[in-house]
């Protein structure tokens, strides 16, 4: 069973990623993509492996596709997990980055801009921890589309 749990956790990740890459997705593609991100967190916890960065990165997974979903109550309980995960399991910065970016975009949907912005602040002084460059690269992209989405 182990060997199923590895194959779908990361098939399900994957296939979940190509429906948050669509610029549009109709309510059917909405709906898969939130089963995605689920049955991928869930089958990481069934696996003897599965690690604090597993657990970050599926629980924020799940709050980002929350948030794409218009969800930001979920958005925000996944996005606290997931820094939850990073934080207790020592991660390093990058983790809590994204976990912080999660939170932010969390806030936007609620329509919270001071806690958005308060959340952003927090990302960014995670992302002037990271050393590895392209993590670095990929986690300022990130903070910079969700800076975007403020009004």
């Amino acid at each position: 069973m182990q060997e199923t749990h590895r194959r779908l956790s990361v098939q399900c990740f994957n296939d979940c990623w190509d429906l948050i890459d669509k610029a549009e997705r109709d309510d059917a593609e909405t709906e898969s993509m939130r089963l995605l991100a689920y049955a991928s967190l869930w089958h990481w916890k069934q696996r003897d492996d599965c690690a604090p960065m597993n657990l970050s990165v599926g629980y924020w997974q799940v709050s980002r596709v929350e948030a794409l979903a218009g969800n930001g109550d979920l958005a925000g309980e996944f996005g606290r997990k997931s820094l939850d995960a990073a934080q207790t399991g020592a991660l390093p910065p990058f983790y809590a980055g994204y976990a912080y970016e999660a939170l932010a975009r969390a806030e936007l949907v609620r329509g919270d801009l001071q806690s958005a912005m308060a959340r952003l602040a927090a990302a960014r002084a995670e992302l002037a921890k990271v050393t590895d460059a392209e993590s670095a690269q990929m986690l300022e992209a990130d903070l910079n589309a969700v800076q975007a989405l403020v009004p």
